[in-house]
């Protein structure tokens, strides 16, 4: 869909998911319209997940999430069983792709057997890990870079609505002030502004900023009751 077909209410936006991925299983070109969204924004979080999973020996951490994408988006129903489990689009692909690395052990165990090779020397390179404490770390590196990820594509749509308007100054100040760390005295000098013009635009940015989180996360499936809890996610895990 178009973005002039968008507007800044997420519920409109969660409303607009929740049709399309109930339709997507009767229509091919919004089936492909959603796996490209869900590729787009999860396809380097879930890299970071296989190469820090206890089975990311299996293969090249990019192959393995192609793999995951092949195996899984294409089959007709597999968004709307996320949907409908009310989980964290992030947490279900997660889940999802361990499952499929777990498929993919047993696949490969199958082959070594059949064809005689060393079943050590898989265990070598941590086949035996299945329990080991990597899956968390992975699962926490998995939301940190898509965190990132919300947070850079906000920052930027907001950044240029900010700037179509004619107020990109107030971006620049925001920049300075929260991204920078300067005072607002300072970015208001920079820019010659008047201090106290500097911190009503910087707090315009910032409520722009958490708009287009806002819309963002409701184009994954966050519903309005959850969505405060949500930018908090993100800011928590965006944070030190």
């Amino acid at each position: 869909m178009p973005e002039s077909d968008y507007d800044h209410f997420p519920s409109t936006e969660w409303t607009w998911l929740a049709t399309r991925v109930m339709e997507a299983p009767r229509d091919s070109g919004i089936a492909a319209e959603l796996r490209a969204r869900v590729m787009a924004r999860y396809a380097e979080p879930l890299r970071i997940y296989a190469k820090g999973s206890s089975l990311g020996w299996l293969d090249d951490a990019e192959a393995l999430v192609n793999g995951f994408f092949a195996s899984r988006l294409v089959r007709d129903g597999y968004l709307v069983k996320w949907f409908e489990s009310a989980m964290p689009l992030r947490r279900f692909l997660a889940n999802g792709m361990l499952l499929y690395l777990r498929e993919e052990r047993r696949a490969r165990l199958r082959r070594d057997r059949r064809d005689g090779a060393s079943l050590d020397a898989m265990y070598e390179q941590g086949g035996d890990a299945l329990a080991a404490p990597e899956e968390s770390r992975a699962f926490r590196e998995l939301e940190r870079a898509w965190a990132r990820s919300v947070l850079g594509e906000a920052c930027d749509r907001a950044r240029n609505e900010l700037e179509s308007a004619g107020r990109g100054h107030a971006w620049r100040v925001f920049e300075r002030h929260f991204l920078d760390g300067v005072t607002y005295e300072q970015a208001a000098r920079e820019m010659g502004l008047r201090e106290e013009s500097a911190r009503p635009a910087a707090r315009l940015a910032q409520a722009k900023v958490r708009d287009w989180m806002k819309w963002l996360l409701a184009l994954e499936g966050v519903s309005e009751s959850e969505m405060d809890e949500a930018v908090a996610d993100v800011q928590r895990l965006v944070g030190p």
